[in-house]
């Protein structure tokens, strides 16, 4: 069987929404799709991988794993904040581990060192290899954008501008000025089952009165939940979750309970946005939270959960519980949640499972499919 998924296992996919049906077990399960998703899907994506605020001075830099790639963060002493290959350039070793503050990577295998912009500064004992050159063996840069405070790669470089892509998002979200906000919590989740599975389940409000019947589900019901049918096409998609009731009290009442200047609906619900393939976020009244899937290997990413609020609000009366109090709520929903994938993962690799038909409260995973198809059907 080929490696890509042919398009007869594509076909059910796109269909018109009550008609369609879901990808094919194998999208999930055979490691050959992952391969194709590399190529296809993946790396000629924008990939968020940080939030700027991780990087506030020059020398700050952070690692990742991402599709197939180390990656290397990096605020030059320019304050440009650039993506390497996190690979030295003479035997493959990383440069970097975890995330720090410095003025150099030295590898730690021979000492090659480069400076923040990637540049080779020092490769001992090299004096006497023939036309070797430090100005030549330099970092290999990843092309990387910033939008709204989120930190993206391209690995193949051949994507659309990120802020063209999202200019129309951009004016939705903009009354909550996300670029400016500072995030004040952040966990990342190892997960072992395939990236797609986490992902669909955080993009759609059909399990939430039962799945998260105890954390969430009596306030935002399911029946209530909506998801723009014009966004079919676009590189993003939405979740509106209406409210059972007006937004319930805060638990602590001494927090800011509402941003100026937002618009009037967003006490009435919560919205989701979710752009393709990799990041979510939702506004509420008092911040943005953000959650991202990091493809690492074959049936192996992180989920990775931040909550961001202006800078200005760390320093008000009440921000720490308050910020203690999301934290525990996010482990008590990703729990929830991981119980439901892990099962739809192990259900898949059983061979029982034959693709199953959409929900209308499945429409954003239905825009996701269709975006994912479309460019997994690309020769």
């Amino acid at each position: 069987m080929s490696a890509a998924l042919s398009p007869e296992e594509l076909a059910g996919v796109r269909r018109p929404l009550e008609a369609a049906s879901w990808l094919p077990p194998r999208a999930y399960t055979d490691p050959a799709v992952w391969a194709v998703e590399l190529e296809r899907v993946l790396r000629p994506s924008w990939l968020v991988i940080a939030r700027a605020d991780r990087l506030s001075a020059a020398g700050d830099f952070l690692t990742a794993e991402i599709a197939g790639a180390r990656v290397l963060l990096a605020r030059g002493q320019d304050g440009v904040i650039r993506a390497f290959h996190n690979v030295c350039r003479h035997r493959g070793m990383w440069v970097a581990e975890g995330n720090g503050r410095t003025r150099a990577f030295a590898c730690p295998y021979h000492l090659w060192t480069y400076d923040l912009a990637g540049k080779l500064v020092a490769a001992p004992e090299m004096e006497r290899t023939a036309r070797f050159e430090k100005r030549t063996n330099g970092l290999l840069p990843i092309r990387c954008e910033t939008w709204q405070g989120y930190v993206a790669v391209n690995l193949d470089g051949t994507a659309t501008s990120l802020a063209s892509e999202l200019a129309e998002l951009e004016a939705q979200i903009a009354p909550w000025r996300l670029g400016e906000m500072v995030t004040v919590h952040e966990k990342a989740y190892p997960i072992t089952w395939d990236w797609k599975v986490m992902w669909e389940n955080a993009i759609e409000g059909y399990h939430t009165s039962a799945l998260h019947r105890q954390s969430a589900g009596n306030a935002i019901p399911t029946s209530l939940s909506w998801v723009s049918e014009e966004l079919d096409g676009r590189p993003w998609s939405d979740l509106h979750h209406p409210f059972a009731d007006e937004l319930p009290p805060p638990p602590l009442p001494d927090w800011p309970s509402r941003l100026p200047g937002l618009p009037e609906f967003i006490g009435r619900e919560l919205v989701f946005f979710h752009v393709w393939p990799c990041l979510g976020f939702y506004l509420s009244p008092n911040n943005i939270t953000s959650y991202f899937v990091e493809p690492v290997a074959p049936g192996r990413h992180r989920f990775v959960w931040r909550v961001h609020v202006p800078k200005e609000r760390t320093e008000k009366p009440g921000f720490a519980a308050w910020r203690d109090y999301m934290a525990s709520r996010i482990d008590i929903i990703q729990g929830e949640d991981e119980l439901a994938c892990r099962g739809f993962q192990a259900g898949l690799e059983t061979g029982a499972w034959t693709p199953g038909r959409y929900s209308d409260k499945e429409r954003a995973i239905w825009h996701f499919h269709r975006w994912y198809t479309g460019r997994m059907a690309t020769a």
